[in-house]
Order: C-alpha cells, then structure tokens, then sequence
C-alpha cells in the first residue's frame, strides 16, 4: 500500500455527501457541472418537471441548485456553463430574470411520522419558507394550519409567478408505508389533495420540480393533478443531468483517481477500469449516449481509496432503499426478486432475450400503484437493475456494476434470513 499524494486540503474539496449547492461553491468544492442542461429546464414554466432517480444519485444537490438559482439569481454561479450559455444568448434571460421566494420540501424526512405529525411538520416548513422564519419562531396557532390551507393563505394575497416549489422525493412517505394500508391510503390521500392545491394555484407558480425514486401513478395521486407534467425521468436529452459521466470523472477528479492509484499501488489505468465496473454502467434512457457512475460511491471511493473498491451502496450507514425493503418483506414479492436477480445475473453473461427483461420507453414512463410495482421497475428505480441498448427504442434489463451485484446477494441473504 503506497502514501497518498493529495494534501487533506484537496481531499476536502471533494463535494462527499455535499447536498447544499451554495455551500459547496462557498467552500470551493467541486462542482460538476451541469447547469447548461438545469438554465434550459429552469425556463421552463409552463408545466411542473418532473424528475425519477434512485437514491445518492443527486436529486436533492439538483433541487438545492435550483433554489440558489431562483432565490439569489446567478450569484453562486460564476465560472459555471449558465454564465457562458447566457452569455451568448440573445435576450440574457438569467441576468435579467428576477428572483422568487422558494420553498423547498424534503419529503424523505417525513417518512417515520403519521399523519397527522407529517401535516403538523409540513405546514411548519411550509411557513418557515414563505415567512422567512425558524420554526421555533411560529406560534402553535399557525403551526395548527393545515398545510393547504397555508398555500391557500400566501396566494390569497398574492398576484401573478411569484413563487417556486421544489419537491424531494414526494413518494417516501408513500412507499414507507407499504406495509400499512392504512397509513400509505391517508398519506396518498393528503399528499394528491396537496398537489391538486398545487395544480389549482398554478398560475402562481413560477416553476416546480418533483422528484421521486418509485414512479407512482395512482390517478388521484399524480397523474390527475399533473396531467401536463413534464417527466425528464427517461429522456435522452437528460439522461447524465445526474451521476458523473466517464469525461466527467477525467475533468474533474483525475488527481484524485491519481492519488488511489499510488495508495493502492495499482496503475492509473487499472483504477480506472475498475472504478467503471465496480461504480459505473448506469444508463437511464434507452437511447442514451453515455453511462454514468454513481457519484455518492464514486466520492467515497476517492475520499478513502485506502479501503479499496468497497461496497457503499450497501453499507450500514446507506442500508436498503426503503420500498424495495418493504416489498421484499413479503414472500411473494422475494421469490419474484430472486428469480429476476437470476435472470439478469445470467443475462450480464449471455446475450437472453428473456421476456422479463425486456423493457421500452413505455415501461419506462409507466407510473403504478403503490404496492403493485412491478418487481423488474422497482429493481430498475432502485438502482439495482439499469438498461443495456439492444436495438433501437429498445433495451433490456441488466446489473450495473459490481457493487450491485454484490448488494443483490447481500440482499437475498438477508432477506431469506428476515423471512423465515
């Protein structure tokens, strides 16, 4: 095992678990950057876009970018690809555009609370963003409004665009819930009445963004409210917005690729062969021109290479995605997971043509039930299956890389363990 070659300086300039896009440019870390594609979707205001991805893959750094960039304008975007792009455009839309109160919801933190504590919680960050107010600061008087009535409230006194609404991962709370009927048809019910207030005021809104990990598309939920949504989830054109590409990893992070490959006494060459089979090969629209890697492995990699090419994605700290855990509870469901898991193991190795593992852009766009996923979508949403282009507008089902080959065992035995 040979010395690192970087100053902790530069290992600190890694953006590792860095979600707060502000932050991150204060501190000088490093930025990938992708505001040439988030400036064209932020002029978007005529539909909410909505965007699906698995977890550690950057949903929440993107909607951070987006609040920076709507509540300060291009203030923490020098040197970045937006300046350049605005620069050289005709009527310098982000110089001039104004900028917008934000209110940014993380509805992952909601997911241990009932709901009546997921509305109490709801309307206290809703408040605590149109007010400009900690929490600590709302009487108990305003934290007993339902969270409609505090969206109906604001536009009341409201004209015209003059807000911007980010939602991160609107389906945890569902999908937490799979086990508990009960519970999971009270959160779809409040979270679709949430989102029709949403649709109903939509005149005020100046832009909105959603995110999700499982596509949920129970009618009264999603698709009534958003009929008109704008779902980047599978488009070519916005298949690298998250991950790191393998130019990407060059660009930015070649010292620190450097720097493992003197740690780990391997050639630079070896390193990065390997950082492509164990953290790479996602792709995220059938027709899509690059893969990319997953940058939260990627980074913990880089940030401690002297632990070799470690399973992060199935760590103590990252665990299970939460409705695939939910799913496999049920015996059922984890037989249907073991024999997908099998097909796609032998599949990575021959040319199948199994008809579980073939997919098109349809399957892709298909939003379901919540507790009626089907098993190859959830796996694909997870993060642990990913597509391999057998032909044009067409694509099989495949494992991404190494580390999720050796998460989907770890996960079998577990589960196998859980359930008997």
């Amino acid at each position: 095992m040979g010395q690192t070659i970087l100053r902790e300086t530069e290992i600190l300039k890694l953006p590792y678990a860095q979600t707060t896009f502000s932050e991150m440019r204060k501190n000088g870390q490093i930025y990938v950057d992708k505001t040439d594609m988030i400036c064209g979707l932020a002029k978007l205001d005529a539909a909410p876009v909505f965007l699906s991805r698995p977890r550690h893959f950057g949903k929440s750094l993107l909607l951070s970018t987006f609040e920076s960039l709507f509540s300060q304008g291009l203030k923490d975007f020098e040197n970045l690809k937006i300046i350049k792009k605005d620069l050289e455009s005709n009527d310098r839309f982000w110089h001039n555009e104004k900028t917008y109160k934000v209110i940014h919801l993380d509805f992952s933190l909601y997911v241990s609370c009932d709901i009546d504590t997921f509305k109490y919680k709801l309307t206290q960050d809703l408040l605590s963003s149109i007010k400009d107010k900690d929490a600590n600061d709302l009487t108990e008087a305003e934290k007993s409004i339902s969270p409609i009535q505090v969206l109906k409230d604001y536009f009341r006194k409201k004209t015209g665009k003059s807000l911007v609404l980010l939602i991160d991962e609107y389906d945890s709370p569902i999908t937490s819930s799979i086990d508990n009927p009960q519970k999971m048809k009270e959160m779809m019910d409040f979270i679709s009445s949430f989102f029709f207030t949403v649709k109903f005021c939509e005149g005020m809104f100046r832009f909105v963004c959603i995110t999700c990990v499982a596509k949920i598309g129970e009618p009264t939920l999603f698709s009534s409210p958003f009929e008109n949504q704008i779902d980047i989830s599978d488009r070519d054109d916005y298949s690298t917005l998250m991950g790191i590409t393998e130019d990407e990893l060059h660009e930015y992070f070649d010292p620190y690729v450097q720097n493992a490959a003197t740690t780990l006494d391997m050639s630079v060459a070896d390193v990065y062969a390997r950082l492509k089979s164990t953290y790479g090969g996602y792709l995220f629209a059938i027709n899509a021109l690059q893969t990319v890697y997953n940058p939260s492995s990627l980074l913990s990699f880089l940030k401690n290479p002297e632990q070799g090419f470690a399973n992060y994605w199935y760590s103590p700290s990252s665990g299970v995605p939460t409705a695939l855990f939910r799913y496999l509870q049920q015996y059922e469901n984890f037989e249907t997971f073991n024999l997908l898991q099998s097909k796609v193991a032998s599949s990575n190795c021959e040319e199948g043509e199994d008809t579980d593992l073939k997919v098109d852009w349809f399957d892709l766009i298909s939003k379901h039930e919540p507790d009626k996923i089907p098993m190859n979508m959830l796996l694909y949403q997870s993060g642990c299956f990913t597509l391999k282009q057998t032909g044009k507008h067409r694509a099989k089902l495949v494992i991404p890389n190494d580390e999720i080959g050796m998460s989907l065992v770890q996960l079998s035995n577990k589960m196998r363990y859980a359930n008997h």
